[in-house]
């Protein structure tokens, strides 16, 4: 009877050609280690980050079901917003503060809020009061009535007009109010473009650890914004953190992307809910447009370095050079202010002051090496 030694050889002779089962293993995990990030990237990731959107049967990303207010809303609203809102924006007070700024300063920096914002804005001019010129070239444009009496007795110096609009205090990605919102302020933006204003979109959702003026403006481009992906993997532009210089070109997409977005809200009206989402959202749209007209239509890239999305607070990353921060890529304003409150970009006290030596204690935050 052959030995142990003499079986093991046996077995190895008789066994067939192809692959061993320890090589076998070492091929299952290699392969696992390389297709896990792939299903992440393209099936965990989008769930995650699209704001939370569900997705019917067919994958589109509808809009939200509608309660009884969204209800109420639409059937209010639809006539006017197919119609372009119908309101003559050139002779309100907002787009008169604008035309003036910008025959001072050259350009205005516009931040549209409602009173469902109004801790975010203060805390936001809270952060920039620091740095020279920021808030005289800013102006802030209320949509109601409280919002615009708050910031105005907030800080009486600040640069605030009233532009009505109906809406919710608080509005989300994919609901009608969103929509109609977001063409009322292509609807302004484009008015300011026709008339040669040079306008710089701002929001409050950001922390500003150092001036960007030098940056963006020096940029060039018909469009200078800031890289919103996720991972860094492609380059999609962020609606709320732009320039936009008055060039045909810019006007050519703007008007354009009005004109998408008009037919977005005739689509909702007419009562077809299976949209998808992205085909209306502005970023999306403009993303869109870069690429159709790339030879003509020039945006100017600001670096990653200094410039980031939201997703920084995700990946937890601890960046050296930080200018400003988006506070995006997250779901609603309560937990916008939870997580800027945990990460020390919260300027605002509870008793409506600002805090002393903020920028320092948010640059801390940031990175040791951060240099102050």
């Amino acid at each position: 009877m052959p030995n142990f030694l003499q079986r093991r050889r046996l077995l190895k002779r008789q066994r067939p050609h192809g692959i061993r089962p320890k090589n076998l293993r070492l091929f299952a995990v290699a392969t696992t280690v390389l297709l896990c990030p792939l299903y992440f990237f393209h099936v965990v990731r989008p769930a995650l980050f699209l704001n939370g959107m569900p997705a019917d049967e067919s994958g589109k990303h509808a809009v939200e079901p509608a309660d009884e207010s969204n209800k109420q809303f639409v059937n209010n609203n639809c006539d006017n917003y197919q119609r372009g809102d119908g309101r003559n924006i050139q002779s309100g007070d907002a787009f008169l503060s604008a035309s003036a700024m910008s025959k001072t300063h050259g350009h205005v920096m516009l931040q549209m809020f409602n009173y469902g914002y109004i801790n975010m804005t203060k805390s936001w001019i809270c952060n920039v009061r620091k740095f020279d010129g920021i808030l005289e070239r800013t102006l802030f444009v209320a949509t109601d009535q409280a919002g615009y009496d708050a910031i105005q007795s907030f800080d009486p110096n600040l640069n605030v007009a009233l532009e009505p609009y109906e809406a919710p205090a608080v509005m989300t990605y994919g609901q009608f109010q969103y929509y109609a919102y977001m063409l009322f302020r292509s609807n302004f933006i484009v008015a300011l473009l026709d008339s040669n204003i040079s306008t710089w979109l701002v929001e409050s959702d950001a922390v500003w650890l150092e001036d960007p003026t030098t940056s963006v403006l020096g940029m060039k481009g018909d469009t200078v914004t800031m890289n919103d992906d996720m991972w860094g993997s492609e380059t999609k532009g962020n609606g709320g953190f732009q320039l936009l210089r008055t060039t045909p070109a810019t006007k050519m997409a703007w008007h354009k992307l009005h004109s998408e977005q008009k037919n977005m809200i005739t689509t909702l009206c007419n009562g077809n809910k299976n949209v998808n989402v992205l085909k209306g959202n502005e970023q999306h749209m403009m993303d869109r447009l870069r690429k159709e007209k790339k030879e003509e239509f020039k945006t100017g890239w600001l670096t990653i370095d200094h410039f980031i999305s939201g997703a920084y607070y995700i990946r937890g990353e601890k960046p050296k050079s930080p200018y400003v921060i988006l506070n995006n890529w997250i779901k609603g304003n309560g937990a916008k202010i939870d997580r800027a409150k945990k990460w020390g970009h919260w300027f605002l006290n509870d008793d409506d002051t600002c805090l002393s030596d903020d920028l320092r204690r948010a640059r801390a935050n940031i990175s040791k090496e951060f240099v102050f």
